[in-house]
């Protein structure tokens, strides 16, 4: 539902991509309203597509990931957060 209270179908689009190279790095798509559960799914795809991320990688985000969860999460895997 929608903020007029209307059923409306509507896709949240995730992408991670290095911004030094530009590169895309993870995708994904879901129906969740916010990005609060979508920043932890991104950082593990990122790390089955590359590998282990290297502690201190910077994690740059809008404020719709900030939750107690992710804090607690890059903060526990040492990555640095711009969120």
């Amino acid at each position: 539902m929608n903020k007029k209270n209307q059923l409306e179908f509507d896709y949240n689009l995730q992408i991670g991509v290095d911004d030094y190279k530009g590169i895309v790095l993870s995708i994904g798509v879901s129906n969740n309203p916010t990005d609060f559960n979508e920043l932890i799914p991104q950082i593990i795809q990122i790390e089955e597509n590359i590998g282990d991320l290297t502690e201190n990688t910077q994690i740059s985000a809008d404020n719709g990931y900030s939750t107690d969860e992710n804090m607690e999460y890059l903060e526990e895997h040492r990555l640095d957060s711009y969120i």
